[in-house]
């Protein structure tokens, strides 16, 4: 299981075929950690290493020869019932699209939140976990 920003498309025909009774809604969201103190971390569920500052979860990429800190993008859907539908609490209908082997899952953003904080690793100031 893998999270990101993924490709539009793919992972809304994926939300259709797994809510047929309801209309997706692609949202890209940022990786909120709530309640995580600020350093660096390891997740079985993200290839880099997550640097944490203000409950958000950032990775380090090159910009013009400059280590510059990202916010690391989720892929989520907001599922309607209707195309036009004003969702005023979204609790029960938002969801993370996670990478799986067979294509895209997806899970409760309060469930996932839990999920991503637990399978945090704090590393040292050596990288060491």
């Amino acid at each position: 299981m893998k999270i990101g920003e993924f490709e539009e498309e793919a992972v809304l025909i994926s939300a259709r075929q797994q809510f047929p009774d309801q209309v997706p809604v692609y949202v890209k969201s940022d990786l909120y950690l709530h309640g995580v103190e600020s350093g660096a971390y390891k997740s079985d569920l993200y290839d880099d290493t997550i640097y944490v500052s203000t409950e958000y979860g950032y990775h380090h990429v090159m910009v013009q020869g400059n280590l510059t800190s990202v916010k690391i993008g989720i892929a989520c859907i907001l599922l309607k019932d209707e195309e036009y539908q004003v969702i005023y609490d979204s609790k029960d209908r938002y969801y993370v699209a996670v990478a799986e082997k067979d294509g895209y899952q997806f899970i409760e953003y309060d469930a996932f939140l839990k999920q991503v904080v637990a399978t945090l690793k704090k590393l040292t100031e050596n990288g060491d976990e």
